[in-house]
């Protein structure tokens, strides 16, 4: 009786010290560590890159990555370190066969927030991955990304229905510049600048506005073969969708001057060719919506 006691207890201690060692080997040996790098804040309309790394042991196995986002946010694959990549249903999926073999590596991907979208969201993610037929999980360390409102979120719904009404009662709203009592107000855009060490132009948009204090509207229509980047915005909230970079202050700062900039990076590295632009600005005074052509300052 006392021999078969024996035997079970040795039995157990084995049977726990191989149980201890399966897990310290899973939880030690082949853990990996993962680091998603989100800004604090952005604006809604915008878009910018979160870079994913890990850090692992000199394991290959099969991995997947998932994270959730909300409504209104768009994933797009910029490097995936031979990963398959996917995003529908507001999840995104990367998975490998095989993990790289370098213990350290980054992925990046694109977020486009819709212009609609603002408040604070949680950035949460998983890695499941598999090495000897066993699971291990790695929870990404949580995140929050705040989203600001692009500006009025209702101002252009109201410019819309004013200009409706006043279209139906014979009183035109919408007024030509040359029309309006404020005739030292104008938009001049400066000549793109390029910078070649970066294979960029910065461009300049200067606002002589006098003592006007409202809200307003800059809209440029960039070329299909560029993109827009914010650098100075005096205040106001950028965009940058459907090829339009757009500025929009709720209220314009009080001096008398102003001067956003922007740069355009050619979406080809081999394209020099000086962009050509267009654009318009919208302000409201005295209840009027007034557009501006942005006029060429060369």
């Amino acid at each position: 009786m006392f021999l078969k006691i024996y035997k079970m207890r040795i039995s157990s201690i084995l049977f726990f010290l191989l149980f201890v060692g399966l897990c310290a080997h899973a939880q030690t040996g082949n853990t990996i560590k993962l680091t998603n790098l989100f800004p604090e804040s952005i604006g809604a309309g915008t878009n910018f890159t979160v870079d994913l790394s890990f850090d692992k042991p000199e394991i290959q196995a099969y991995a997947v990555f998932k994270q959730t986002f909300p409504k209104g946010f768009i994933v797009k694959e910029a490097q995936s370190e031979s990963a398959e990549f996917s995003f529908e249903k507001n999840e995104l999926n990367l998975t490998w066969l095989r993990l790289p073999q370098e213990k350290h590596f980054t992925v990046s991907y694109t977020i486009q927030v819709d212009s609609a979208v603002s408040g604070i969201f949680a950035m949460n993610g998983k890695l499941n991955y598999f090495v000897d037929n066993r699971q291990g999980t790695v929870i990404l360390p949580s995140d929050t990304l705040t989203v600001k409102k692009a500006g009025n979120p209702t101002l252009y719904k109201d410019i819309a229905e004013k200009v409706d009404t006043a279209k139906k009662e014979n009183n035109p709203v919408l007024v030509s510049a040359n029309e309006h009592p404020k005739k030292d107000i104008s938009c001049l855009r400066e000549l793109p600048v390029s910078i070649p060490e970066k294979n960029e132009f910065e461009v300049k948009l200067k606002i002589l506005k006098g003592d006007l204090v409202s809200t307003a509207r800059i809209t440029e229509l960039i070329p299909p073969d560029f993109e827009a980047r914010e650098s100075d915005s005096q205040g106001a909230v950028f965009s940058f969708v459907d090829n339009k970079a757009t500025f929009i202050w709720n209220k314009l700062p009080e001096t008398p001057e102003i001067t956003v900039k922007y740069t355009l990076i050619p979406k080809d590295k081999n394209n020099k060719t000086q962009p050509e632009l267009n654009g318009q600005m919208l302000y409201i005074s005295d209840g009027k919506v007034v557009p501006l052509i942005v006029k060429r300052n060369y």
